[in-house]
């Protein structure tokens, strides 16, 4: 029924080109572009009501936030593989984990219940936090309060995560694939590394670490993005038009 619905709409609303493609791969369909319109998500600017706010870092600390269920698709393993030497390198970095952390991953555990267990004395514990999952009051403080943002995801048909940083002018690190690739000008608005590349990760996550005039400068142009692209009145508008041209088609 949902191949027959995409194979027979007159128009088809994507959030992304990249889910058109997996559409048309999942449905071995050939989607007719003419029939499709890209109008990417847009969001009420959260930055204003930053209620529950984390405690405060020291001045000369960093404070990284990975934001996402602990679960593969999310690259939370991925993710945990660089924090014992982001730690044991940057004695002022801070890493908080904010996201459901009871979820299986598989092997009768959790991933935050394996990192624990295998990292146990390869990191300073006073430095890492495991929040799970929080109310949208604390999820915006964490993203106030956070100095980078990182969600590394295998695949995300748009990424809302990397947008609400953009949004909260915090630099973001995605994975160079689905939507993420859409909403993040790489070296720009953000930074994007391949899917499931540990060091590249890495890498990555060193570069705002130690650069904070390149925090600033990522950080001021993605919420530059977010006003421009992507905010709750321009998605509006895109579908609205949308809508008309099919009306009078």
């Amino acid at each position: 029924l949902e191949r027959k619905v995409m194979a027979e709409s007159d128009r088809i609303h994507a959030i992304s080109s990249a889910i058109a493609r997996e559409i048309e791969r999942q449905y071995s369909l050939t989607l007719d572009p003419q029939r499709v319109d890209v109008i990417h998500l847009g969001l009420e600017d959260m930055r204003a009501a930053e209620k529950g706010l984390p405690p405060s870092l020291r001045g000369d600390m960093v404070g990284m936030t990975f934001v996402g269920r602990l679960e593969s698709r999310k690259g939370i393993d991925v993710f945990l593989e660089t924090v014992p030497a982001l730690l044991a390198r940057f004695p002022h970095l801070h890493i908080d984990v904010v996201g459901n952390d009871t979820i299986p991953n598989g092997s009768g555990s959790t991933y935050r219940r394996d990192f624990e267990k295998a990292a146990k004395g390869k990191y300073d514990r006073a430095r890492l936090a495991f929040h799970g999952e929080v109310d949208e009051d604390a999820l915006r403080g964490f993203y106030a309060a956070s100095d980078i943002i990182v969600a590394p995801s295998r695949f995300e048909s748009f990424g809302l995560v990397h947008l609400e940083a953009m949004m909260f002018g915090k630099p973001v690190v995605g994975g160079a694939i689905g939507g993420m690739a859409e909403i993040i000008d790489d070296g720009v608005t953000g930074l994007l590394v391949p899917p499931r590349d540990s060091k590249a990760l890495q890498e990555a996550l060193v570069r705002p670490v130690v650069g904070g005039k390149l925090r600033e400068s990522i950080g001021a142009a993605g919420r530059e993005a977010y006003e421009r692209r992507f905010s709750a009145s321009t998605m509006a508008e895109g579908v609205t038009d949308l809508l008309a041209r099919l009306g009078s088609s």
